[in-house]
């Protein structure tokens, strides 16, 4: 699973509004997993194999921290689907992985350079994330400021 974590030197509001307008500009549909992680989502999968570069297909989690004061942080995380990998993608299915990686990292782009755009200072960190539970520890980091 990949991940970046941006860090944005700015009220929790700010970092969420630069998510959803550069969500809204990729015609992402953000959908509540829960109050602070949501399912970004374009399209349908079985439409963009069928389909293939005439249709759109993204899925990723957003999850939203504030470990203190003026500090805000989103993770974003997206598993390559399984049936994107051997032998599927001999029907053309790493397509859709390699799409959805692009679409992942406009949205990432977006936020990043509108809240730049604001005058607000924001970190980027790329990493591979290797475990589900990796989201407990920004809530734990949280929970300690």
């Amino acid at each position: 699973m990949t991940g970046t974590l941006l860090i944005a030197y700015a009220k929790p509001d700010v970092l969420r509004e630069a998510v959803e307008s550069a969500s809204r500009a990729l015609r992402l549909t953000l959908q509540p997993i829960s109050e602070r992680t949501f399912l970004a989502r374009r399209g349908n999968a079985i439409a963009k194999i069928l389909l293939g570069f005439f249709v759109t297909y993204a899925a990723f989690k957003l999850t939203f921290v504030s470990p203190e004061v003026g500090v805000s942080h989103v993770l974003f995380e997206m598993k390559r689907p399984w049936w994107t990998t051997w032998p599927f993608w001999v029907f053309g299915a790493d397509s859709v992985a390699s799409h959805m990686r692009g679409v992942f990292n406009r949205t990432i782009d977006g936020v990043e350079n509108s809240l730049r755009s604001g005058g607000v200072k924001v970190q980027r960190s790329e990493m591979v994330l290797e475990f589900e539970p990796c989201v407990a520890n920004l809530h734990e980091l949280e929970a300690r400021h």
